[in-house]
Parts: C-alpha cells; structure tokens; sequence
C-alpha cells in the first residue's frame, strides 16, 4: 500500500515565552537503516512522494526554474522517467503496488492534466469536470483509484477518479460558508478518502469521507483552530497534522478507537506526518530544539524517533522529511546528501537495534505573546 502524501507547508512568525521540559525515555527502534540514493542520475534537485509494497517509489525531479520530470525509481532497476503531455512540468504524487503511479502533468498550453501512468500504455490523462481546471491527483489505492485536486479560477475542490473515466466531486463539509473549498490527499483500497475543507468555523479541517467518496465527516484538532490530512490506511486511520492550543502544529494519528493522538516533536515546537502503513507506523517531518527539519517515523512502541540517528554514520545524509512507508517498514522521502536536494530509501537492516534509550529534550509550557500563520502552497508536491 502505498502511503503518499502531499505537503501543505505552513510557515508561521512567533514571540514566545518557552519552558523546557525533558520527556520520558524512549525505548529503542527496533532495527536500524541502509540508506539508498535514489534520485535520477545527473544533479537535478530530486524529491520523493511515494513508495509501494515492492519498495518501487514515485518522485519527481526539477528541471530549470519551475520545471520538474516525473519519475519511477525500480529496486534492481534503477529509475524511469514518465514523460509528459508536452509541458515543462510533471510531477508524480504517488504509486500503488501494481507499480501505477498517479500525478500531474503540464500541456503545451501550461495546463495541468492528472496522469496514470504503466509501463505499457505510458502517461495516461485521466480528465475532469470539463471546465478547464487544473487536475493535480495526489494519491492512488490498489484499484486504481485517485484522489486529488481540481483547481479553478484560484479555487480549489476534492475529486476522486474511478476508472475507466468517472470523476466524483466530493462536496465540502456540511455547513462550510460558500465559496468553501477541498483537497484530497489520501484514498484507502475502501476508497475512502482523507484531505482538508472548509469548515463552518471558517478554518480548514481535516476531512474522512466513506467507501463512496460521500458523507464527508470533519476529524476535529489538537485544540487549536485547523487541521490537516494527508494519509489514510486500510483499517481507516488517518495521518496528518492538527494546531494546539499553543498554535503550534503537531503530527497526528487519528483512530476511531481513540480519536486524534498528538504524535509530539523530535524537541521543537511543530511537526507533520506525511504517511501511514496498514500496521500504524507513522512517517513525516519534525524540527528538533533548534528548529530544523528531520525526518522521523513513529510507533506506538517507540514512539517518534530522528531516522538521522538509524542511519550508516558518516553517510553524508541529513534526512529531512519522510514521505511514506510501506507495510514492511521501507521508508520513502527527501532530504541533502552532501549538501544536494536528493530522495531516499530506506531499508530496515536484519537484527535488533542495540542503541540505548535516549532522553528528549521537549518544548512544553509555552505562553504565547503573539503569532501569524500562513497556510498553504500548491496542492500537489513542492512547488
């Protein structure tokens, strides 16, 4: 099952009163790392966004100033560029496990049409509503299902494809204030679908539909104003971030046994999860105590553990951001190697993890003075 997401980026000004506090010790994982560079040969920025049971991974590179190509990265293989629709820009979100990857795909004209693309029949344009919109897919399940995005006219609305060619609007949440909007991040092998909408409230909330892509049910926050969310599993648990009565936004996992859970920080004061696997490991994106990014993944066991302290020393990697993780653990996502924008495997190697328990220092207590935030980018990848 592959566990894409798309990253909504939040930037945010703050003045802040902090308290440090040491959290409990976290118990080991259970396997450390080896780590593969899988980015397209050459010296193209590369970033992933998706990865399947057969550890194959969905990615894009960026060519010139705001161009990308789509790639497939093969373990044995190597990577295959997609092609395009006759633009300078295509990019895919994501893969499911018969290796179909799911994504956008500029034409000559600069519009954005969603793609599915085999190794048989190539990119294949999965149309929309007829209205010259832009189709940007985000994700697709076991069947062949997409969920994404349509843009018009700066305004922006959930879909989900079936094939051979029936595309669903998935409405808003009940009670949004017109114009209200939508994004689709994450589809199940159910098909249902998780993203974000407006909300009566006037902020983003993050949505679940059912199997039929109908019944669009907000999830709630952390106890802040908004939340996000970009990953569903089979079991219907959800993954993505929520704000805080701190306002600071914070990764979490939704269960409908125990509703939203607050997935913390590797120390510093905002995080996010980009992916979910059918056993509930989580993938996404911390800042540790000094505000940097790292790329984590989290347990129910463990915890959130920095996959920089899992990998080979001296690597000459700092991972960034985690993207997706397939039922066996293998880790897709981007980060610098050398200082370069580059994607990564990661594969858990044979044995336990000897490493001892570590202390996390945390940031808790926090009196805020004042705060802005800013939502999000494009709907698709990195823009």
């Amino acid at each position: 099952m592959n566990t894409s997401s798309t990253a909504i980026r939040h930037s945010r000004l703050v003045r802040c009163i902090i308290v440090l506090g040491i959290l409990p010790v976290l118990p080991a994982a259970a396997n450390s790392y080896s780590i593969t560079n899988i980015s397209p040969p050459g010296a193209p920025p590369a970033y992933a966004t998706g990865v399947n049971a057969a550890g194959q991974v969905s990615g894009y590179a960026t060519v010139g100033a705001a161009g990308a190509e789509a790639w497939r990265y093969t373990p044995g293989t190597g990577t295959v560029v997609l092609g395009s629709f006759g633009g300078g820009d295509t990019r895919a979100a994501g893969i499911n496990d018969a290796g179909t990857v799911t994504g956008y795909s500029t034409d000559a004209g600069g519009a954005a049409r969603g793609f599915v693309f085999n190794t048989g029949t190539g990119l294949v344009d999965i149309g929309g509503f007829g209205n010259g919109e832009g189709i940007f897919p985000q994700h697709i399940n076991a069947a062949g299902v997409v969920a994404g995005v349509s843009r018009r006219g700066g305004n922006d609305r959930a879909f989900r494809f079936s094939p051979p060619g029936l595309t669903l609007a998935l409405g808003t949440l009940p009670g949004a204030a017109v114009p209200a909007e939508a994004a689709a991040y994450g589809i199940n092998d159910a098909g249902r679908v998780v993203g974000i909408a407006s909300s009566p409230s006037g902020f983003n909330r993050a949505f679940r539909t059912n199997a039929a892509g109908t019944g669009m049910a907000e999830l709630g926050t952390l106890g802040g104003d908004e939340s996000w969310a970009y990953a569903i599993n089979n079991a219907g648990s959800v993954a993505g971030s929520a704000t805080s009565l701190s306002t600071d936004t914070h990764a979490f996992l939704f269960t409908d046994a125990a509703g939203m859970t607050d997935l913390q920080t590797l120390g510093g004061y905002n995080s996010t999860s980009y992916g979910l696997n059918n056993t509930g490991s989580v993938v996404g994106s911390a800042e540790i105590l000094n505000r940097d990014l790292h790329a984590f993944v989290w347990t129910a066991a463990g915890g959130m553990r920095d996959l920089n302290d899992i990998i080979p020393i001296n690597s000459g990697w700092l991972l960034t951001e985690a993207r997706a993780v397939n039922d066996t653990g293998v880790i897709a996502g981007n980060g610098l190697l050398n200082g370069q924008p580059r994607a990564f495997l990661l594969t858990s190697d044979a044995g336990p993890d000897v490493t001892p328990p570590v202390a996390v220092t945390n940031v808790n207590n926090i009196t805020f003075v004042g705060n802005g935030l800013s939502t999000r980018s494009g709907p698709a990848m990195r823009e």
